[in-house]
């Protein structure tokens, strides 16, 4: 997370859960925020979309009816928690869909949640969000209600059509740029998104001379918009023309925002250039600059979109040289583990490099299939887990896929949670973690000093001395309250990773649909593909790092099949013993094994 600028900001206490909402709507939308806080790929209104969408593809064969069970428990798993969706609908009526849509047909079904997502549209659940997390702000309250509001709140302007970036503008511009002395601050902020279309003119420059489809750009026509292609000395006063030898100018789109302007834009312009391509097979990169003409003369540069080398460029780590160390070492153990390490590190760092996010998706998937051996892939999930490919194998392969990742993801995602925050407070205040977290006398590393710190009841004052710190960054207070309310017992650490599962499992489904569009039906959904491209390239990192490390310490001559079967089977004998002990506190003696998963410890 980032603290962020708030030197300009009142010490108003009554500020207090404004300033929390500006600082969550920030990592939500920052693009190297860890993905377990970033904003969920689809909201519970999308959820509904995505029903109704895949029950059409469904009933016309392109895809395969037993993915709705998947989609229809996490819609209901959301509806469940979700207190405006309550409101609009009626306890009533939700309470009666949890009873009972697991006893209709997939046709029923489809009505109801159809159904539900009218109910919700034409910004009825946007504007009953807004209303409520208004009123929790400006009565300075209920902060995990609110962190919940804002989430829903993120995802839900996106989908009603605001571009993030411009979204990450005006909270910046509002809350961390300019004086906040006001609570009148947070209708201002609201008030941004009127959802009022406006008059934009972009400017597209290519880094090469475009005169060879100067034609066909000026042959589209497109009612309101006006299409012209200009020499970088022909670009009106304002518009940079550096490293741009052609310039397309469309002007007078409409949209929301100047981001969302420049996107339309930029698909019109790809839809000449790719035409031009498929018969000139040029590969060569052409490079964009993208500018745009806001309705008060107001130029923005819009830098191009982020693609996963980008993405991922802050999960680089300092020890990246010993860790590649262990890779090598894995490497080099035996024939089976340097063919298949070698395939695992080609296919993950072409799939970094891709211009292209359906075949870096595609990539990482079959790259998590090709490990899957023929013999173990055959029926073990009941049908309900299978994936949908067409193909027997594929399906059984796809379904061994989520289950070899899913333990590989659970006894890390403890680590993880802790780590992220020995990131945020180092960030935040070095000398505070080095006085009240690194030599509390647990543990022989960060992450362990860390777990100590925000679970042992005995290190309790010295959560007090953050409360008391961080009156300016009420984020991170609150996060410490939240980790040490999911972890300090564990019975807690058993929630909180069912939760987790549950999640992942959904997301594993999703991602393999997305897969099988592409494959199968040349369709795809680029917005939700990057996120869920992050989302798959960050659990095969945990996977093959985890797996790295238990090839190096087995006694055995073991290949990467070896310790995955293994470590399934010791994260399930974890489970086994988590579902029966009775409940303890976590302390010196048993921190370790939950820290890390390990039975052993």
């Amino acid at each position: 997370m980032q603290q962020n600028n708030v030197s300009l900001w009142s010490k108003d206490k009554s500020l207090d859960c404004m300033l929390f909402f500006a600082q969550r709507v920030n990592e939500l939308l920052f693009h190297h925020t860890t993905d377990t806080y970033r904003i969920p790929a689809l909201s519970l209104r999308g959820l509904a979309v995505e029903y109704c969408a895949v029950y059409k593809d469904a009933k016309k064969g392109i895809i395969n009816a037993k993915n709705l069970k998947h989609i229809i428990d996490e819609f209901n798993d959301r509806l469940q928690k979700d207190p405006i969706a309550t409101d609009i609908l009626s306890l009533e009526y939700v309470d009666r869909f949890d009873k009972s849509y697991g006893s209709w047909d997939v046709k029923e079904q489809f009505e109801n949640i159809n159904y539900i997502g009218r109910k919700l549209s034409n910004l009825a659940y946007y504007h009953a969000v807004v209303k409520k997390l208004h009123a929790l702000i400006i009565e300075n309250k209920e902060k995990k209600l609110i962190d919940r509001l804002t989430t829903i709140w993120v995802r839900e302007v996106i989908d009603c059509g605001y571009n993030e970036n411009y979204v990450f503008k005006m909270l910046h511009n509002m809350f961390f740029h300019n004086e906040v002395s006001s609570i009148d601050c947070i209708d201002q902020f609201f008030k941004t998104f009127d959802f009022d279309n406006k008059k934009f003119d972009v400017f597209i420059g290519f880094s090469k001379n475009m005169d060879v489809v100067k034609n066909l750009f000026e042959k589209i026509r497109i009612p309101t918009i006006n299409i012209s292609v200009l020499k970088p000395q022909e670009a009106p006063q304002g518009i940079k023309t550096k490293l741009q030898q052609t310039i397309l100018k469309i002007e007078n789109i409409q949209a929301y925002d100047m981001y969302s302007a420049y996107e339309i834009a930029y698909e019109i312009a790809a839809c000449v250039t790719e035409s031009y391509s498929f018969f000139r097979h040029d590969g060569s990169p052409v490079n964009t600059y993208g500018q745009v003409v806001c309705e008060d003369k107001t130029i923005v540069r819009i830098k191009p979109k982020h693609l996963l080398k980008y993405r991922v460029s802050s999960l680089s780590q300092p020890d990246s040289g010993k860790k590649a160390e262990g890779l090598l070492q894995v490497l080099f153990s035996n024939m089976k583990n340097q063919s298949d390490v070698r395939k695992i590190v080609k296919i993950h760092n072409c799939a970094i490099k891709s211009e292209n996010i359906n075949d870096a998706l595609i990539s990482l998937w079959s790259l998590m299939e090709s490990l899957v051996d023929d013999d173990i892939s055959k029926p073990k999930q009941n049908s309900s887990e299978q994936a949908d490919d067409k193909s027997e194998d594929s399906k059984y392969k796809s379904g061994n896929v989520i289950e070899m990742l899913i333990p590989f993801l659970k006894s890390a995602y403890v680590y993880k949670l802790v780590q992220t925050f020995v990131a945020d407070i180092i960030h935040w205040n070095r000398e505070f973690f080095d006085a009240h977290i690194s030599n509390n006398g647990f543990g022989t590393n960060d992450v362990e000093h860390a777990f100590a710190f925000l679970t042992f009841d005995a290190l309790q004052s010295d959560r007090d001395a953050l409360y008391a710190s961080t009156s300016d960054y009420p984020l991170l207070k609150n996060r410490v309250m939240v980790l040490y309310e999911q972890l300090h017992d564990s019975k807690k650490i058993k929630a909180t990773m069912s939760e987790h599962e549950k999640r992942i499992r959904w997301h594993f489904h999703r991602i393999y649909r997305a897969r099988n569009y592409i494959v199968h039906d040349a369709d795809s959904n680029d917005e939700l593909n990057h996120e869920l491209l992050i989302n798959l390239h960050s659990y095969i990192d945990t996977a093959v790092l985890k797996a790295v490390e238990l090839i190096n310490a087995s006694p055995y001559n073991d290949n990467i099949m070896d310790v995955i079967l293994e470590h399934k089977l010791e994260v399930s004998i974890f489970d086994e013993k988590l579902e029966k002990q009775e409940n303890e506190d976590i302390s010196e003696d048993n921190a370790l094994k939950y820290l890390y998963y390990d039975y052993e410890r």
